[in-house]
């Protein structure tokens, strides 16, 4: 068994115009040992302090970016004197991903034979008749 625990929380401003978000996303994974008949955590919580988990968290944002640089104006590249002009044109949208700790899996025996079984029945699922 696995389980997975998620909250999202986003905030989308400008829709229209300049658009901008800014979410996070934490999350908690774990799967079950039935060895011990305990969850064990395959992400990792967070401990700030002693005994204060927290779980794993991913923050993103997106900007649209509305200062567009007319390619024909910038400076040519050491490739355009072979003969070859690359121009390539600015994002229209930037989009960070971070994470304020580092992401820790824990990955066990029990965890490995859980995806492996996970992949055989999706596997079944995809393709009935064989086996």
């Amino acid at each position: 068994m696995l389980i997975l625990q998620s909250s999202v929380h986003a905030v989308v401003k400008d829709w229209s115009s300049k658009l901008t978000v800014q979410s996070s996303l934490k999350m908690e994974v774990s799967c079950y040992n039935e060895r011990v008949a305990a969850w064990e955590p395959l992400v990792e919580p967070i401990e700030y302090e002693p005994g204060a988990h927290h779980p794993f968290e991913l923050q993103v944002s997106v900007v649209k970016n509305d200062d567009i640089v007319d390619t024909s104006s910038l400076d040519k590249s050491d490739s355009e004197e072979d003969g070859e002009a690359i121009h390539l044109a600015p994002p229209a949208m930037t989009v960070t991903v971070t994470a304020p700790e580092n992401l820790e899996l824990t990955v066990t025996k029990t965890s490995l034979l859980l995806f492996q079984k996970l992949g055989e029945a999706f596997g079944r699922l995809k393709n009935p008749g064989k086996r």
